[in-house]
């Protein structure tokens, strides 16, 4: 079924010509994340959304001469995905940067700006849980390198906010903390500290559900509550986060 989306319709197409279905999500893989934020997906194209006007003219600013060039750079953040997949993301771009698209002030590459800014909340969640091969991912990997040009030049608000609070339990701003733990399916994050005073409240509290009944990413670990941790990050101190 045609989403009536161009450029999703596109890379439907697409998958249909190679013969294979949308990549599906794997276990260990937490996906593309932001600490002390509900969804990455959400986040980052809502910013994007809103600098549209200034990412289209980055688009624009190599001649006319030189745009599949620009166009083959951006499609090297594909370079690490398997050959049929990197063939559909590659296609996909030319297609959404293409000369004709440029031209006619990226029609669909805005159309698809629109649209995913614009998600339910239970459809960010579920592009931010996408495969690491699928549409989801691919749009985030090809619009990191013009997002970021984009921050610096002071175009487009920046997803990384060292004041922001990430933990609700003690307010620990994002940066303060080197490991975080983001719980499902009310995607709070806690961070390291917080999850270790949670843990051991749950060791003594002879109401606790057992910590067999908790999953979390990191090797033997476990913690009594009502949420499963499923997506660890852990930081640099002053790294992005």
């Amino acid at each position: 079924a045609r989403s009536g989306i161009a450029a999703i319709d596109k890379w439907s197409e697409l998958l249909h010509e190679e013969g294979v279905y949308e990549d599906e999500p794997v276990a260990d893989d937490a996906g593309h994340v932001i600490v002390g934020e509900w969804s990455a997906h959400a986040n980052i194209y809502a910013r994007m959304h809103g600098a549209r006007a200034y990412l289209f003219e980055l688009l624009s600013e190599s001649d006319e001469h030189e745009h599949d060039a620009a166009v083959a750079g951006l499609a090297k953040t594909f370079d690490t995905w398997h050959s049929t997949r990197r063939k559909i993301a590659h296609a996909w771009l030319r297609w959404l940067l293409g000369l004709e698209q440029r031209r006619a002030g990226y029609p669909a590459l805005d159309e698809f700006l629109a649209h995913e800014a614009a998600l339910p909340p239970d459809e960010h969640i579920a592009r931010d849980d996408a495969g690491r091969f699928s549409l989801a991912r691919g749009g985030l990997y090809f619009l990191d390198g013009p997002a970021g040009i984009l921050v610096e030049d002071g175009l487009m608000a920046s997803g990384i906010d060292p004041a922001r609070e990430a933990c609700p339990l003690c307010s620990r701003a994002a940066r303060s903390c080197t490991e975080w733990v983001q719980l499902q399916p009310c995607r709070h994050w806690l961070c390291g500290e917080c999850l270790g005073k949670w843990r051991s409240a749950a060791e003594r509290s002879s109401a606790a559900p057992s910590s067999d009944d908790i999953e979390t990413d990191e090797p033997g670990g476990a913690a009594g509550g009502a949420a499963e941790m499923v997506a660890h990050e852990e930081m640099e101190v002053g790294g992005q986060a």
